[in-house]
């Protein structure tokens, strides 16, 4: 595997996974309102995660990608 990534410091960043199984890029922002700590019960906003292909999945649980404090995945854009 092999990956990109970038966060500029003030709470957004971004990740490119290159697997075997295929490419995987999520995105987060903090300001959005469809941040996981922007939502009532703290969980990925409706949708974003739904059409992740099954053999990207396992990358969802990946610790450096999830929310501090609450159990989540700190995405707001999944491609």
């Amino acid at each position: 595997m092999e990956a990109g990534l970038m966060n500029n410091g003030s709470g957004a960043d971004f990740a490119v996974l290159f697997t075997p199984s295929g490419v995987r890029i999520r995105g987060y922002d903090h300001k959005s309102a469809m941040s996981p700590y922007g939502t009532e019960d703290e969980q990925v906003w409706p949708g974003v995660l739904d059409d992740v292909p099954a053999p990207l999945r396992p990358f969802l649980d990946e610790p450096a990608f999830r929310a501090k404090g609450i159990d989540a995945v700190r995405v707001t854009t999944c491609l």
